[in-house]
């Protein structure tokens, strides 16, 4: 299935279809997130194969098309489990007997959890600290303080 594209010079460049397998492949990497040489191997291509069907420009784009019509899905997939999450918190609000899951339910459903706030942990100091021997470079210069004897 050769599909023949004409470019400003007009020499024609020849494009093939991806393979339903390299197409499996690819599927395999984005959705179930296994490494290339497991999605060769599931996809019945060998992995030096599927690593020059990557190399190709038209299979670089199919992965970019998968990888977004797959981020689509799960967007889709959202709305209706974040809808059932807050019909299974107002369940477990109505029917607990526990004052605790309440109060975290009534926490979940107005919007108030405490697990949402973002802590950002920054080191300044990211050198390592010194352990053990320290080797000085003999064309390094060191300089040893001694303490200053004063006369009266």
């Amino acid at each position: 299935m050769d599909t023949q594209i004409t470019t400003p010079d007009a020499q024609p460049i020849k494009r093939r279809a991806i393979s339903r397998k390299v197409r499996a492949a690819l599927s395999y990497r984005v959705r179930d997130l296994l490494p290339w040489d497991d999605c060769a191997r599931a996809a019945g291509l060998s992995p030096a194969g599927l690593y020059k069907a990557r190399l190709k420009e038209e299979v670089k784009q199919l992965l970019e098309e998968i990888k977004g019509e797959y981020v689509q899905e799960v967007e889709k997939m959202r709305a209706p489990y974040k809808a059932r999450a807050f019909e299974v918190a107002n369940e477990l609000m109505q029917a607990s007997k526990s004052d605790a899951v309440k109060a975290r339910m009534v926490e979940f459903l107005a919007g108030e959890s405490k697990g949402n706030n973002v802590n950002v942990a920054v080191q300044v100091n990211n050198a390592p600290a010194a352990q053990g021997y320290e080797y000085a470079d003999p064309r390094q210069e060191v300089v040893t303080l001694r303490a200053a004897i004063t006369s009266e």
